[in-house]
């Protein structure tokens, strides 16, 4: 780093300027508590300061002299750049049977490489494992972990930090993709007109599934051919994934599961405008529908979102990318004898779109009710 270059100004005439500088704010010390003078005897208005180091902060005072009399400037703060950066994407929450790929990215400001990565203290959730730039594997065991991670760059500079994760509840459900084969991992039930064609890569090229291809679709969508427990809809549990809606739809179905022998949802999440989402449902006869806006950038259409149904402590969360859009408390339990489904399935058996609809990373997780701060977020360290 060539150094941290000041420029001032002074009106009238004068003899000199100092540069002082300190690690901690200056303000409010009187002029002789100040720190010795940077630099002195400067006739010029301005000065490179080129003892520094990388990822500080540092705070700068002029002082100018005339006749022996001085006046000091105001304060200004000035961040130095971090020699390099680590992002991960760490939850508070995970679960048993969880299959995680957590990356490790560095960013760096001599484009450097990671060199190693290792766990200096505690360990890692069990059936994890750390290689150099990845956090691999099925979680198997419930509990508190904390363990530290330090990455070290390929001129031996090193990051190091701490990471507390509880490991409760489990998968029940996770929509995992064969990118050769095109098909979700188990067993599913199409109806006519569906189709598993992934023609939209997602993300770090992850295939993504499509239900409709463009004709009429019929009344039944892919289906598990495996029933959830039925315990999950009656404790915590949170069901999630990633929707991408087409532009002519206006309200189509992402999830739902409901009664043997009828159409009728017990719960399901669909969209009813472009900036709203419901969750609906219908518990021993009576009806909920929990509705809200959701107030960030994306429009919604054609463009990908990440939608949560959460249920914890008896109350029911809507979430959209991570923001809270509408809560309710639930009185009734849920009667679910039927299979849980994906796609645009409604009540009367109708479908109300013909345009495809894209889905991915489909999650349902019993015994945990994720909230905000639980989903993927980017920390940097």
């Amino acid at each position: 780093m060539a150094g941290i270059r000041l420029e001032w100004a002074q009106f009238g005439d004068f003899d000199s300027f100092e540069v002082i500088r300190s690690s901690s704010s200056m303000a409010g010390l009187l002029d002789e508590d100040l720190p010795s003078p940077l630099a002195t005897n400067l006739s010029k208005m301005y000065f490179v300061d080129t003892l520094i180091t990388l990822n500080a902060e540092y705070y700068y005072i002029i002082r100018t002299w005339k006749d022996g009399n001085s006046q000091i400037s105001d304060e200004i703060s000035i961040q130095t750049p971090k020699a390099f950066s680590i992002t991960t994407k760490f939850r508070n929450i995970y679960a048993k049977n969880e299959v995680l790929s957590i990356p490790i990215t560095i960013d760096s400001i001599d484009n450097v490489d990671i060199s190693t990565s290792s766990v200096v203290s505690g360990s890692l959730p069990m059936g994890l494992s750390l290689s150099l730039n990845e956090i691999t594997g099925t979680i198997t065991t419930d509990g508190s972990y904390s363990f530290g991670l330090e990455v070290v760059d390929n001129n031996g500079r090193s990051l190091t930090k701490i990471f507390d994760i509880q490991v409760q509840g489990s998968i029940v459900v996770n929509t995992q993709f064969d990118t050769t084969i095109d098909k979700i991992d188990g067993t599913w039930t199409l109806g006519g007109g569906n189709s598993l064609v992934s023609n939209v890569i997602r993300k770090n090229g992850l295939k993504t599934l499509r239900l409709g291809n463009g004709t009429a679709v019929a009344t039944a969508v892919a289906t598990f051919s495996k029933l959830p427990p039925r315990t999950i809809w009656n404790g915590d549990y949170t069901v999630c994934g990633w929707i991408k809606r087409h532009a002519t739809m206006t309200a189509q179905k992402l999830w739902k599961y409901g009664n043997t022998g009828s159409n009728t949802d017990r719960d399901s999440i669909q969209f009813t405008a472009q900036k709203s989402a419901q969750l609906y449902r219908n518990s021993s006869g009576s009806i909920m529908n929990l509705s809200g806006s959701y107030a960030g950038s994306k429009s919604l259409l054609d463009e990908w979102i990440h939608v949560a149904e959460v249920r914890k402590n008896n109350v029911a969360y809507l979430f959209i990318d991570g923001q809270l859009i509408a809560t309710k408390a639930l009185s009734e339990s849920i009667s679910v004898d039927r299979n849980f489904m994906l796609g645009g399935l409604r009540a009367s058996g109708v479908m109300i779109y013909t345009d495809p609809l894209w889905i991915d990373e489909i999650k349902v997780y019993q015994g945990v009710g994720l909230w905000t701060a639980d989903y993927d977020t980017d920390m940097e360290w």
